[in-house]
């Protein structure tokens, strides 16, 4: 009998440290609405292994601030010398992988508490670390009411600190206090907007992102919805379609606004090609109306080649533009 207790525990140990927990839903208290109480850190891994398993519509909040590593971050926002444990998405579908289904179309509700050491340093190539977040993709979900800080991730292709992508869904009241190093589609909250229809609402980018293609403070690259009442109080540097709220945004289909938005962070683009589109709201637009943004932070663009165009509010592109300031 005891052998066989040590046998089971040893089986339940292998599981738990290959991030193959058939217990998970057991182990997460869950309230009165049906939503999962996340408590500690170890919740939130037990939530993502839970959804990547397949239950893509489960609701969660948070109970309390959640430390992941500490430390991560020195006061300039540079990654300190250290070990930090490395953050795998939840809904963690690679959109350079079809096959993989895993998507979060639930509610979380951060309940205005923190998450803090958030970290990913990617070592592979860009089919291993595209779309890192907190949630790798949103499809018909959302996240709100949530803070991040102390976190860096170094990535290459549509990673943001709260989803990588956004296939439908909204984002709601976050606040991201983070580094990020990638390349295309690198934001400070959302990496890529695309294929559905995404609101991304009254949320604040205070850090560093550090892209080439499509870098923004809040979205790298926006296709159709909303993006209302957001801010970028960050430095963003990026090679082409670099700016404040979105790198580049907008569909020729369907217009989008964006309203209500600043920036108060510094804008570089610096590039030895073409196209590069630099503005303090978006860098490069595609029927998207601007209406009552302001841009009060400095932008600078260098580039040795043609097409180069910056402006207050949009570097380059077509819509419209209502009661705006630079």
């Amino acid at each position: 009998m005891k052998r066989f207790i040590g046998v089971f525990l040893a089986l339940v140990l292998l599981f738990t440290q290959m991030g193959v927990i058939g217990f998970a839903s057991e182990t997460l208290e869950v309230d009165s609405d049906g939503y999962y109480l996340i408590n500690d850190a170890e919740d939130l891994y037990a939530f993502r292994d839970l959804v990547n398993s397949g239950e893509y519509d489960v609701n969660a909040k948070l109970t309390a601030d959640i430390v992941l590593n500490e430390g991560v971050l020195d006061e300039n926002g540079d990654l300190n010398e250290g070990t930090f444990t490395q953050w795998h998405p939840i809904g963690d579908k690679n959109a350079f992988s079809p096959s993989n289904t895993n998507t979060f179309s639930g509610v979380f509700d951060g309940r205005n508490y923190t998450i803090y050491g958030m970290y990913y340093y990617g070592t592979e190539g860009y089919e291993y670390d595209s779309g890192i977040a907190l949630f790798g993709t949103i499809n018909g979900g959302t996240v709100k009411n949530l803070t991040i800080r102390d976190s860096y991730f170094k990535t290459s292709y549509s990673s943001g600190f709260v989803c990588g992508y956004a296939i439908d869904g909204t984002i709601e009241n976050c606040d991201v206090y983070a580094t990020i190093e990638g390349e295309y589609e690198s934001a400070g909250i959302c990496g890529i907007a695309d294929k559905g229809y995404t609101n991304i609402v009254e949320c604040n980018f205070y850090g560093i992102v550090n892209g080439t293609h499509r870098v923004g403070g809040i979205c790298g690259s926006f296709d159709v919805g909303s993006i209302k009442y957001c801010n970028n109080y960050g430095a963003i540097t990026g090679s082409s379609n670099v700016a404040g709220i979105a790198g580049g945004a907008g569909n020729y289909d369907q217009s989008t606004p964006i309203k209500g938005c600043g920036n108060y962070g510094e804008i570089n683009a610096n590039s030895g090609s073409s196209y590069n589109y630099t503005g303090g709201i978006c860098g490069f637009a595609n029927d998207v109306f601007f209406e009552d943004c302001i841009n009060v932070g400095n932008i600078h663009s260098v580039s040795t080649d043609s097409f180069i165009e910056v402006g207050g509010i949009v570097g380059y592109g077509d819509g419209g533009i209502k009661n705006c300031f630079s």
